[in-house]
């Protein structure tokens, strides 16, 4: 993992983070198969920039994180899932989708830092859920998404912003 990266997962609070996310694959997941980041490490790459962007604009939005770590928990962690998501063809550098059994990546990514990770706080476990904001839900998910705005608006909302942010502009092609 790169230095900024790193820094970032110690930031998280968990000594043996970064063993467990190499574990995963971790470095080696690409962040999506054919948008921004595409390419090995792509995952880490655009989990340190939704990082820097939640850093950035949390105190805008006036976020009162559960702890001081949350910022760095939720940003590194928020698309987890995609280490079960993607895989790279190592003859040709295809990169493939894999149809998990998780309902949608925020769930998965919820559930796997839980499983692997760090035992996430009730915000935490719903920004990470929600960072897609309204994207692709129906009314069921509507009703869902709004009952966890009304419990953590800023931050959810702010997540969803810095992970916007970092795909639309600063992995922009």
């Amino acid at each position: 993992m790169n230095e900024r990266i790193l820094e970032y997962v110690q930031s998280c609070g968990i000594p043996a983070l970064a063993k467990r996310l190499i574990r995963l694959g971790y470095n080696r997941a690409p962040a999506s198969r054919r948008h921004h980041l595409a390419v090995e490490n792509g995952l880490a790459v655009h989990s340190a920039n939704v990082t820097d962007w939640l850093l950035k604009i949390g105190p805008a939005f006036g976020c009162l994180w559960s702890r001081p770590e949350s910022p760095y928990i939720v940003g590194m962690l928020h698309d987890l899932a995609k280490v079960e998501t993607y895989t790279i063809d190592a003859a040709s550098g295809e990169i493939a989708w894999r149809d998990p059994a998780m309902p949608g990546h925020g769930e998965a990514s919820a559930l796997l830092a839980t499983l692997n990770c760090v035992k996430l706080t009730h915000q935490e476990m719903l920004c990470i859920i929600w960072h897609m904001g309204a994207y692709g839900l129906d009314a069921r998910g509507l009703a869902r998404y709004d009952a966890a705005l009304r419990l953590y608006p800023r931050e959810i909302l702010a997540t969803h912003t810095a992970d916007m942010l970092a795909c639309k502009v600063t992995e922009a092609d």
